[in-house]
């Protein structure tokens, strides 16, 4: 059973989310060599974006439900992470390595790419800090999935206006 809390069941947890992110991964492998870094980046943020609607849609739905009356709660719940999980692996997770060994030149792409990514770790680490006053402020997760979805829609159009 999901959520018990005991080392066994996070481990079984931490399997089957592998289990989902590498055929992810692979996936978007494929899906490079058929529509290109960019589009596959574009077309991710908006798999990204539309998981994010979908759990804020049924996180209250599927939180404030009994177990008497929805025994696969916890099991929803689940599976919505693993989708979500997938759309990361899938889409942004691999264009984030890719994309700048194609736009920089060689001479500066070392610098740039280490520059992305410490750009991208700071607003990671400034998310984690800022979430805790966030939640106090706003404490449903629906919320914070909604407001999850619009930036990451907004990122699908950036990388399809700004990237060459």
């Amino acid at each position: 059973m999901p959520f018990r809390g005991s080392l066994f069941d996070d481990c079984w947890h931490s399997a089957i989310e592998m289990c989902v992110g590498v055929p992810a991964t692979l996936h978007a492998i494929y899906a490079m060599k058929t529509m290109g870094t960019k589009r596959l980046q574009m077309w991710g943020f908006l798999f990204v974006a539309g998981t994010c609607a979908l759990i804020a849609a049924l996180w209250t739905t599927l939180v404030q439900c009994s177990s008497d009356s929805c025994p696969a709660k916890e099991y929803c719940l689940f599976g919505l992470f693993l989708l979500f999980y997938f759309s990361v692996n899938w889409g942004p997770n691999m264009t984030t390595f890719v994309l700048p060994q194609e736009l920089y030149p060689i001479q500066i792409r070392t610098t740039f790419n280490g520059i992305a990514a410490a750009t991208g770790k700071l607003g990671a680490i400034a998310g984690i800090w800022l979430f805790e006053e966030v939640s106090k402020v706003f404490p449903q997760l629906s919320l914070h999935s909604s407001l999850t979805a619009v930036p990451t829609a907004h990122s699908s159009l950036a990388a399809l206006l700004h990237s060459p």
